[in-house]
């Protein structure tokens, strides 16, 4: 749903010849795999590091990631925490406001 709505998260930039040029991708080939990832809370922000660390090749990747990691306590999931990245190509302070609104609707 957000991802349809916000074809910023679907753009690439590829080079052609040296010309860089906007491919908004079809929605279905950009869903982020949401499968909760079990995650002790005291490697939490370690493991949310590592994702928000990490570059983008905007020529070839789109300008977002996700992850959802199921926190666990003593071996059973008590909380789910969803980490999401966006290139400033994407999203600026502005645009922010109602991107994390749709996300958190969503996310509901």
């Amino acid at each position: 749903d957000v991802l349809g709505r916000h074809e910023s998260l679907r753009t690439i930039y590829p080079d052609v010849d040296g010309v860089g040029y906007q491919q908004v991708l079809p929605v279905d080939e950009v869903v982020p795999d949401l499968t909760p990832v079990p995650v002790a809370e005291s490697d939490l922000i370690a493991r949310a590091t590592e994702i928000v660390g990490t570059g983008f090749d905007v020529t070839t990747q789109v300008p977002f990631r996700a992850r959802l990691f199921a926190v666990t306590e003593t071996g059973t999931a008590a909380e789910h925490v969803l980490v999401l990245v966006v290139h400033h190509i994407a999203a600026d302070g502005f645009s922010m406001g109602p991107l994390t609104r749709d996300i958190v609707s969503a996310y509901a």
